[in-house]
């Protein structure tokens, strides 16, 4: 039963490498060697193995939970918790269990918990809960409790792909003073440091939340402190290895005697353990026998050699190996030896030797060369009888109440001295993944002689593969989890795919076989090549690898002609015989041990990309672009969206993938690019006009789109697109967040090369700075701001700060909002004065087109002509209007400025606009020189019809002050219809009608001069 062993737990440090590298002539002591030897494994402050319910202090709901042959279960619906016994004093302390979802799972509704820190009863504690959730997007994170609450999560971090909630996963917590660390399978996924008056003691409990079962093998809690630096047991697919005494594995068929080479254990003591930190690696090993020889020649040690091998590769033989060599006959002090080979064989060749160093240091006058002065008194730094302490090695007499009286031998070496690059071999970093075995020998060169620290029984042979243990990295991370070591993608064309990967090795039928049992290959478009798979796109599977009984490598060969040229990453998907899975990109959580190949394809005859141009559609015709004619425009911001929710839209599920920005040109381009659907939206706020008046900013025009292209169904499609997604919203691109949902893109393209063979060309956008698309004076985004995009407003602000004469088309996209029998028009409704027009040649004509450039026609009114004076001069009748401006009770609604010169304005109604008795105030007045009005309806609807009484002007309908032009227009239903102050205004073809009486003394009706 694994509830029946005995596990430890040991706060894990980084190790900085070492950049030293030893020829084996070098026997100075790098920095922080020989370092401090770590402590023992901490005490167990309880122990829960679930022999009944009694471990629980409390529970809830009563018939949930039960424990019984050593496993405590959960099973129900909804909030499942448990308190184990414990005090509410503990403080720091470490806790291990061995957890798993038990039957199937509702991934959209299952976690089990761990909680810690506790005070108070199941239902109404205050602490902490780390939870293993699905329902949380399969993520790992930390909450708090209080009073029984779960807080939102503190912190969180993501699974594994493949991790598997059914088997069983090792969860350990740390939690010193305020800060928390959380590993799963030896792995830190979690660390978090409450600064808001944290719980500082309590007991620990368990929990599940969901509709399937939860079960736990057991429950250790050991005191924890900051400087902790613990031994860590080294483990076989996730066991502790506990070697029988007496249990044979040597290859030559004798006994492990003497007992110095018998590995041993007892149920509290495994057979090997690790710790690595500063750039140390360190060993334990325990013996049935006294390894040490303290007199005579070849002291310290016995004439034998403990040796842990390293495999790299995974390929089931050692590639380093570090001995302890008891073998030297000499005066000086046995050797700590490294050996690389990359011999397909376990043999330490003394050609391999590439790092040795003395076992022994002088206590008082280390030479920190070879051969240590006087004898091994002189090297024991520890006063105890049943400690020998040589710095870089130590035995250590241990009574053990099951094993007897037994030995632990501790060796270390430097980071440094795993280095094989200058025989062309690798290096050990602290990036470095592999597996470690530990044998015994009394043969100097052949280290499978006599044992192998194993649970069964197994025959070594130095020429066959070996059972290596679980993957552990330099910095002393122990996974049961199979990870990836090394990817690698070589030629083009047909491309080799081949990854090293790491786990334990298994017994098949007396052979040994990696544990691993499939390799599945994935690639990854990396549009910019940075290595990190965040641009929007998924990991396509590329097929599944091979291997000689599972030993690496995992190879697969993959036809890189087929897919488009660009950069890729490449990543291994893991499962072995457990059912354990590991993603090689996020190894574990973070990154913290990716591993994936990067890889540009060159030579793909397929090259997909997406460019056009951004441009100003000078005629505001939306038509495509002109060279020559219509300007492109440089810097405006271009984003590129790929389709993932099959929406056939760009909505909150599509994925970003880049931006870029256009060039002198107006040129933008994407690629090169896999075969998708993607969108491009434009920032129209980045389109600046040719030229800005002194005065103005170039963010105070804002230009409306026109035209796109698209490229659909494997065609190109031209499209006017007159205020883009929708007339009534305005552009927005947030600075900030490229999701779909905090932006509001409304000038976009769709660009589907799923099925395309070549780059796609011209997906083209135009803007104009005149255009009029919509009836609102503010549109949806900032309601109320000076100018929207689209609207007459906005277009007044262009034309103000536009260099050179601009016209307004309006080509309105949205409905008419006003009719009076069979006639409709649009009503533009002002929300404040409109800004006075400032520059000469502004013209505003009020035909309404369609988007394609036919004049739209839905008011078909006219007013009556006729005769006017005694000579009866024919006045022709006056159209109806198809745009309309209700001032809404305002003054001065429209008016041009002194400097407005060559104004031309014609064909639109006002009405509603507002003043007091006795002022000049006016729908329209007109104050630059030249002017040119008609077809004008002043006071009446757009179809000449008298307002109802609140919507009447108050005062003038024009006030005409300088000089030029007045025509065929209506001017009727005002508080005073026409004022004219200037000089040279020629006025003809007019009709002035039911305009009001004054009191006494002033204007009534009619025409004032």
């Amino acid at each position: 039963m694994m509830a029946e062993r005995l596990t430890f737990i040991m706060i894990l440090f980084l190790i900085g490498v070492c950049t030293l590298s030893f020829a084996i002539i070098s026997y100075v002591d790098p920095v922080g060697f020989p370092a401090p030897w770590p402590d023992n494994p901490s005490p167990i402050i309880a122990s829960f193995e679930f022999s009944d319910i009694a471990d629980l202090a409390d529970y809830y709901p009563t018939g949930s939970w039960s424990a019984s042959n050593g496993l405590l279960s959960a099973s129900g619906s909804g909030e499942l918790r448990s308190i184990l016994n414990g005090s509410e004093t503990w403080t720091n302390y470490s806790i291990k269990t061995l957890a798993r979802i038990a039957g199937n799972i509702d991934e959209t509704d299952s976690s089990y918990k761990i909680f810690f820190r506790t005070n108070g009863s199941a239902a109404n504690f205050n602490g902490y809960s780390f939870e293993i959730d699905s329902d949380y997007t399969n993520r790992f994170s930390l909450r708090r409790v209080v009073n029984g609450i779960e807080t939102a999560p503190l912190i969180t971090s993501v699974t594994s792909i493949g991790f598997d909630w059914n088997q069983w996963q090792e969860i350990s917590i740390t939690s010193i003073g305020n800060t928390f660390t959380m590993y799963v399978n030896g792995i830190e996924v979690l660390r978090y440091t409450d600064l808001d008056n944290p719980i500082l003691s309590g007991r620990m409990g368990l929990g599940f939340e969901g509709t399937a079962q939860v079960e736990f093998d057991y429950v250790r809690v050991f005191s924890a402190t900051a400087g902790s630096r613990e031994w860590k047991p080294y483990t076989y697919q996730g066991e502790v290895v506990y070697d029988e005494s007496g249990n044979a594995d040597q290859s030559s068929g004798g006994s492990v005697s003497p007992s110095n080479v018998d590995i041993v254990s007892s149920p509290s003591l495994p057979s090997v353990m690790v710790y690595f930190d500063s750039g140390v690696m360190m060993f334990r090993m325990i013996l049935g026998g006294n390894p040490l020889a303290l007199t005579g020649r070849g002291t310290p040690f016995i004439s034998s050699t403990w040796t842990v091998l390293i495999d790299l590769d995974g390929d089931g033989f050692r590639d380093f190996a570090v001995e302890l060599d008891g073998t030297d006959s000499g005066a000086a002090p046995d050797d700590i030896k490294v050996f690389y080979s990359t011999v397909k064989d376990q043999f330490l060749y003394d050609s391999g030797l590439i790092w040795k160093q003395d076992s022994a240091r002088h206590l008082y006058n280390p030479t920190n060369s070879d051969g240590e002065p006087e004898g091994p008194a002189n090297w024991d730094r520890d006063p105890l009888p049943s400690v020998w302490d040589f710095s870089r090695t130590r035995v250590t007499e241990f009574s053990d109440p099951v094993a007897g009286t037994v030995y632990i031998l501790d060796f270390q070496v430097p980071l440094s001295a795993l280095d094989a690059t200058s025989v062309g071999g690798p290096k050990l970093t602290s990036d470095s993944v592999f597996q470690l075995a530990f044998t015994t020998s009394a043969n100097t060169n052949n280290p499978v002689q006599k044992d192998l620290a194993y649970q069964g029984s197994f025959t070594m042979d130095r020429n066959k593969p070996l059972l290596f243990g679980d993957p552990i990295n330099s910095t002393g991370q122990i996974s049961q989890i199979p990870l990836t070591s090394k990817i690698t993608v070589t030629g083009c064309g047909p491309s080799l795919i081949e990854a090293l990967v790491q786990d334990a090795s298994i017994l098949v039928d007396g052979q040994v076989r990696s544990s691993v049992s499939s390799v599945r290959f994935f690639y990854y478009f990396d549009f910019d090549g940075d290595g990190i798979a965040d641009d929007g796109f998924d990991w396509v599977l590329i097929g599944d690898a091979s291997s000689t009984d599972g030993f690496n490598p995992w190879r697969l060969n993959w036809n890189t002609s087929l897919i488009p040229q660009g950069n890729y990453i490449v990543k291994a998907v893991l499962v072995d015989y457990q059912g354990n899975t590991m993603d090689s990109y996020l190894q574990y959580t973070d990154g913290d041990l990716r591993q994936a190949a990067l890889f540009e394809n060159t030579c793909s005859s397929l090259n997909l990309s997406i460019s056009g141009i951004v441009f100003e559609d000078v005629g505001n015709d939306g038509y495509s672009y002109v060279p020559g004619t219509d300007l492109p425009k440089e810097g405006v911001r271009v984003r590129l969206y790929r389709e993932l929710d099959e929406n056939e839209t760009l909505s909150n599920g599509d994925s970003f993938v880049a931006e870029t920005v256009t060039d002198n040109s107006g040129a933008y381009s994407f690629g090169p690019l896999p075969p998708y659907r993607y969108y491009i939206a434009v920032n129209s706020r980045d389109i600046a006009p040719a030229g800005i008046k002194a005065g103005f900013s170039a963010e105070a025009a804002w230009a409306e789109q026109t035209f796109k292209r698209e490229f659909i169904g494997s065609s190109y499609q031209d499209l006017q697109a007159f205020g883009g997604v929708n007339p009534l919203e305005s552009d927005f691109f947030s600075m900030t967040s490229m999701a779909v949902e905090d932006n509001n893109f409304q000038h976009q393209s769709v660009a589907d090369i799923t099925e395309a063979t070549e780059p796609i060309d011209g997906i083209d956008h135009g803007f104009s700075f005149n255009v009029v698309v919509n009836s609102a004076d503010s549109g949806i985004n900032d309601p109320g701001s000076p100018g929207n995009q689209g609207t007459f407003r906005q277009f007044v602000l262009n034309s103000n700060a536009i260099e050179g004469p601009n016209a307004a088309k309006f080509v309105l996209m949205t409905p008419q909002n006003s009719t009076s029998g069979t006639n409709s028009w649009w009503t533009i409704k002002a929300a404040s004065a409109f800004p006075g027009i400032s520059d000469a040649g502004t013209s505003i004509n009020g035909i309404v087109f369609s988007n394609s450039n036919s004049v739209a026609k839905s008011n078909l009114s006219s007013i009556a002509g006729g005769v006017a004076g005694t000579s009866r001069v024919s006045v022709p009748e006056i159209a109806g209007a198809e745009i309309e401006i209700d001032c809404n009770n305002l003054p001065n609604c429209l008016r041009t400025e002194g400097t407005a010169s060559d104004f031309s304005l014609s064909s639109i109604a006002f009405f509603n606009a507002g003043g007091s008795l006795g002022d000049q105030s006016a729908a329209l007045t007109i104050e630059g020189p030249n002017a040119n009005l008609t077809g004008l309806i002043l006071g009446s609807r757009a179809d000449g019809t008298k307002p109802s009484d609140d919507l009447l002007n108050r005062r003038f309908g024009l006030i005409f002050s300088s000089s030029g032009d007045l025509s065929n227009s209506y001017i009727a239903h005002n508080g005073s219809g026409l004022l004219i102050t200037g000089s040279s205004v020629n006025v003809h073809e007019i009709l002035v009608y039911g305009n009001g009486i004054g009191s006494a003394g002033t204007d009534g009706n009619g025409v004032t001069i």
